[in-house]
């Protein structure tokens, strides 16, 4: 499974909007949600996988970066 657009499912949180901020024709635009390309962008949405599905975790579950791929016996 891929995530659609799965980075913008995570939100960014308040303290770290600011430094994701930038500067448009139309104003400021401040992310609220994680965006590709932040550096720790990848292991934030990895890690939150996993945590959603850590009991079934290499028991018909494997999950890289933010896509998932089920499987059986």
């Amino acid at each position: 499974l891929d995530f659609f657009k799965g980075y913008w499912q995570f939100l960014l949180d308040e303290s770290c909007q600011e430094f994701f901020s930038f500067l448009t024709d139309a104003g400021i635009y401040t992310p609220t949600r994680v965006m590709m390309g932040g550096t720790d962008s990848v292991a934030y949405c990895q890690s939150t996988v996993q945590e959603m599905f850590k009991d079934l975790l290499y028991n018909g579950v494997l999950i890289w970066l933010e896509d998932i791929l089920g499987y059986s016996d």
